[in-house]
């Protein structure tokens, strides 16, 4: 298993439970598979090589970057409910690149 892999499930599950959207960017990276296939257009990244696209496109992370995108600083509660659902799919998701890994 990727060590990368693993740690990015493991900062989406933190993120998942965060309260306030500056928690969850003070925290450690959710994107640890970035740190390690950025270089030369996410080759090799186990989430391009399921979607073939880049930046995550085709993911759930998609919609979490589209969602904090707005800068509103209080969320309300219907949002942070979307917001856990959508961490989720995006812990799914990796979960199953673990076995193409």
């Amino acid at each position: 298993m990727s060590v990368a892999l693993e740690n990015s499930i493991s900062s989406f599950e933190k993120i998942r439970d965060v309260s306030d959207l500056f928690e969850a960017q003070a925290g450690a990276t959710p994107f640890p598979l970035c740190d390690e296939y950025w270089t030369e257009s996410c080759k090799d990244c186990p989430v391009k090589k399921r979607t073939n696209q880049m930046d995550c496109q085709g993911t759930p992370v998609a919609t979490l970057l589209r969602m904090t995108s707005k800068s509103t600083v209080k969320r309300p509660a219907q949002w942070w409910m979307e917001w856990r659902k959508v961490c989720q799919r995006e812990i799914e998701f990796l979960k199953s690149l673990r076995e193409a890994s």
